[in-house]
C-alpha cells in the first residue's frame, strides 16, 4: 500500500493536521467493496438490523442527521420535558477496529470465512510505503509478523464495515432500553431513538418521560454515555475527549411562563483505553 498525506485544511501543511490515505491495489479494493460493501450491507438491511439512527446509508446525508437532532430538541421544548444530547466522537474509528470482533460481525453477515481470511491476511501483513514531495520511500512499515489492525483509510470496505460494527453497538443499546423514549405528539406512537450517527460522529439522545428535571436525568445520562464508551472500547475503538461535549435541555416556570433553564456546567466521565476516566463538558 502507498500512503499519502493530504491537507485537511487547505494551505495547512503541519504534520499533525494532515490526513493520510492509503492507496491499495485496484482489485483488492474492489474485492472489499463487493464482499463487504455490498454483501454484508445488503444482509444487514435485509434482516432489518440497520438502525434508523444510522444516516451513513444510501439516501441519507449528514444534514439529515443534524436535522433529526434539531427535531428531537424541538419536541423536548414543545413538551417541556428535559433531555440531553451527548456528542461522542470516536478517535481514528477505521484505524482502531479490532479484527477479532470485526471478523465475527462479518461472518454473521457474509456467512463464509474465505473472503474474511483473505482480507485480514492482506491487512495484517501489508507493507506500507510513504509518498512525499521527495518521492516514494524505499523502506516500509508493516509486513509479515506486524499484524496491523484497523480497516485502512481509503479502503472501499472500511465505511460499510464500520456501519456494520457500529450498528451492533446501537442495537445493543436499543435492546437495553437506552436512549430517548417518547410519544409522537401527533400519532401518539412510541418513538425510541438512541441518537443520530453519521460515520463516527454520533449524538446520543437521553430522554425519560417520567423524569421532570435535568438533575433527575443526570445519572441516566452518565450511565448511557459510559455504556456507549465501553462498547466502543470492546471493538478496539476509543472516544476522543477533546472532541466530545454534551448539553442538557430543561425548563422552568417563571411567572406563569415555561422558559429554558440556565444549567451549571456538569461533567460526564468517559472510560479510556488505558483504564482511566476523562471528563467531558
Amino acid at each position: 500500500s502507498l500512503q499519502v498525506l493530504l491537507e485537511k485544511l487547505a494551505g495547512v501543511c503541519l504534520v499533525e493536521k494532515l490526513r493520510y490515505i492509503q492507496l491499495y491495489e485496484v482489485d483488492f479494493n474492489f474485492f472489499q467493496q463487493f464482499i463487504f460493501g455490498r454483501g454484508a450491507m445488503n444482509t444487514l438491511m435485509d434482516r432489518g438490523l440497520l438502525p434508523e439512527e444510522h444516516f451513513s446509508k444510501k439516501g441519507s446525508t449528514a444534514e439529515d442527521a443534524k436535522f433529526d437532532k434539531t427535531l428531537m430538541a424541538d419536541i423536548s421544548r414543545q413538551a417541556r420535558i428535559p433531555m440531553s444530547i451527548v456528542s461522542v466522537d470516536a478517535a481514528q474509528c477505521y484505524d482502531r477496529v479490532n479484527h477479532i470482533i470485526m471478523s465475527l460481525v462479518w461472518f454473521a453477515l457474509v456467512g463464509v470465512i474465505g473472503p474474511i481470511r483473505v482480507l485480514l491476511h492482506c491487512l495484517q501483513t501489508m507493507r506500507f510505503y510513504q509518498r512525499t514531495g521527495h518521492g516514494d520511500s524505499t523502506t516500509f512499515t508493516g509486513g509479515d509478523g506486524s499484524y496491523f489492525m484497523g480497516l485502512g483509510q481509503g479502503s472501499r470496505g472500511a465505511p460499510p464495515s464500520w456501519v456494520c460494527m457500529s450498528s451492533v453497538i446501537v442495537n445493543i443499546l436499543r435492546k437495553l432500553g437506552n436512549g430517548a423514549r417518547m410519544l409522537d405528539p401527533m400519532t401518539r406512537a412510541l418513538i425510541h431513538s438512541v441518537g443520530a450517527m453519521f460515520v463516527d460522529d454520533t449524538d446520543l439522545h437521553c430522554w425519560v418521560e417520567s423524569m421532570r428535571s435535568a438533575e433527575e436525568l443526570y445519572e441516566t445520562i452518565q450511565e448511557e454515555t459510559k455504556m456507549w464508551s465501553e462498547l466502543l472500547l470492546a471493538t478496539g475503538g476509543c472516544l476522543k475527549p477533546e472532541k466530545c461535549f454534551w448539553y442538557a435541555l430543561d425548563y422552568e416556570c417563571c411567572e406563569g411562563e415555561l422558559l429554558q433553564r440556565e444549567l451549571v456546567d456538569w461533567e460526564l466521565l468517559i472510560p479510556m483505553d488505558d483504564g482511566s476516566q476523562r471528563p467531558i463538558f
